[in-house]
């Protein structure tokens, strides 16, 4: 499976996920998503171009830098891991994050690589756990709130799902007025 496919699939999962995260809006929790004094109006124009995969991940970024002469091998496991995702085999990168984070594991970025690539073999429950931590450290950032929020919706998670597309809902108008261009295609 090459590297564009998996993308597409990636962006076609996270935008169903996200209207079956809407349509929970309107079934599970409809006083809640009634009383949203958002103009949804937004949503004909939202994209996921930079949501799906991290960038981190993309084929020709560069490679995390670290200033020392020797490199560390939990850099050197990270860096493989990453090179074994993008040529798509994902099941060795998956043992190698882990080799990575045995040894660092407070890396949010490697946690999140992680994630998503647990994700994409359909390992749910691990994935949410890891993206349950990463919520925690930095319960602000979108990305980790949208991920949880599908991987709530894929365990079945319904109610919890349906909280954070709400506040995922609110807090975008704000994040699109911040940085424009950056979540909408201009």
């Amino acid at each position: 499976m090459n590297f564009e496919y998996f993308t597409l699939l990636r962006r076609t999962l996270i935008f169903g996920c996200l209207c079956i995260g809407l349509c929970l809006l309107l079934c599970v929790r409809p006083a809640q998503a009634v009383s949203l004094e958002t103009d949804l109006g937004f949503l004909a124009v939202f994209s996921f171009e930079n949501l799906p995969w991290p960038t981190s991940l993309q084929k020709n970024n560069p490679q995390i830098k670290v200033e020392t002469k020797q490199v560390p091998v939990w850099k050197t496991a990270w860096d493989k891991a990453r090179a074994y995702a993008i040529a798509g085999d994902l099941k060795t990168s998956v043992d190698t994050y882990r080799r990575a984070l045995a040894i660092k594991p407070d890396l949010d970025a490697a946690n999140w690589e992680l994630a998503n690539i647990l994700f994409a073999l359909a390992h749910y429950q691990e994935a949410q756990k890891i993206v349950e931590i990463l919520v925690e450290h930095d319960p602000e950032k979108l990305e980790y709130l949208n991920g949880l929020a599908v991987l709530d919706l894929k365990v079945g998670k319904f109610p919890l799902a349906a909280d954070l597309f709400v506040r995922i809902i609110k807090e975008l108008p704000k994040m699109l007025m911040l940085w424009p261009g950056r979540y909408m295609d201009i």
